[in-house]
């Protein structure tokens, strides 16, 4: 678990990308701690502050409010976040996920806004376990070139940021775990790769820490991870090992399916300016995904 700073009412957050996976439980996460929030959509709602990352006059807009709005912390999550989409259009891909996501990072640290952004394990290519945040990077997929440009960026003109890297995050209702609990129930096959590896953490384990960093404005880069790297053929025995059901779960190679294996997907965490953590145990991964957040 995550051990450091005493948690207090911070200033006003705004979370960009707050309809996405993370997003979403992390503006309930603040709603839970009564933290002063607002949050962007692409969407167009009474509850979302609109933004478009493919539109410049949309980034525009959003300074504008941040700064009459007074806003101070800025969590960034927004973007096209998985390696199929990426590839799909890679030029607004590269647009949205780089060339306007620097833009917008540089306008927001010009009125002092404390950033906090959302990087990933996909940095690095995971060609051993436990990746120091120092590693020279080794990105493999284009999501994870996106994401080490805008590190690189932030590193040399953003001096009033964190970076977060995240391995896999599981939240509640984690299709993949819903998906092995719902044949096991039903003594159906499930089949899983077993060469592939993931060192997963939680959506409770995530919006703490960020809370954390938030409350304590430390800058830097940061990793969370769990514990051990499990294969999905291991993650599924330890699921229904925790629930006391047995399932029929067949090991099948990540090729079979057109996906490179990936045999790690750790990193080591590091700590800085005096905010401890700790990898996270696989099982209270899973104590966590039974939780409404």
């Amino acid at each position: 678990m995550l051990k450091g700073v005493n948690l207090s009412n911070c200033d006003e957050i705004l979370v960009i990308g707050g309809d996405s996976f993370i997003g979403k439980s992390l503006v309930n996460f603040f709603e839970g701690k009564n933290l002063p929030f607002n949050k962007t959509s692409r969407k167009s709602s009474l509850d979302y502050w609109y933004l478009d990352l493919a539109v410049e006059l949309s980034l525009i807009d959003l300074v504008t409010k941040v700064q009459e709005k007074k806003i101070s912390h800025v969590v960034f999550l927004a973007g096209i976040t998985t390696e199929l989409k990426c590839q799909k259009d890679t030029e607004l891909s590269k647009k949205i996920n780089v060339t306007n996501t620097c833009k917008l990072l540089y306008e927001l640290q010009k009125i002092n806004v404390f950033i906090v952004y959302l990087s990933s394990s996909q940095v690095f290519n995971h060609q051993r376990s436990f990746i120091p945040w120092n590693e020279n990077y080794s990105p493999v997929t284009l999501y994870g070139q996106h994401k080490v440009a805008v590190e690189q960026y932030i590193k040399a003109n953003i001096p009033n940021a964190a970076i977060v890297r995240l391995t896999k995050v599981i939240g509640h209702k984690f299709p993949l775990f819903e998906e092995i609990l719902s044949k096991a129930k039903n003594k159906q096959e499930i089949e899983l790769f077993g060469n592939y590896c993931a060192a997963p953490i939680s959506l409770v384990f995530v919006n703490s820490f960020l809370h954390e960093i938030l409350i304590s404005k430390s800058l830097g880069v940061f990793q969370l991870s769990g514990t051990e790297d499990l294969s999905y053929v291991e993650m599924a025995n330890r699921l229904l090992l925790r629930q006391t059901l047995t399932g029929k779960v067949r090991s099948i190679l990540a090729e079979t399916k057109g996906i490179k294996p990936t045999p790690y997907g750790s990193l080591k965490t590091n700590s800085i300016n005096k905010l401890k953590i700790d990898n996270q145990n696989f099982y209270e991964v899973i104590d966590d995904y039974f939780r409404v957040i």
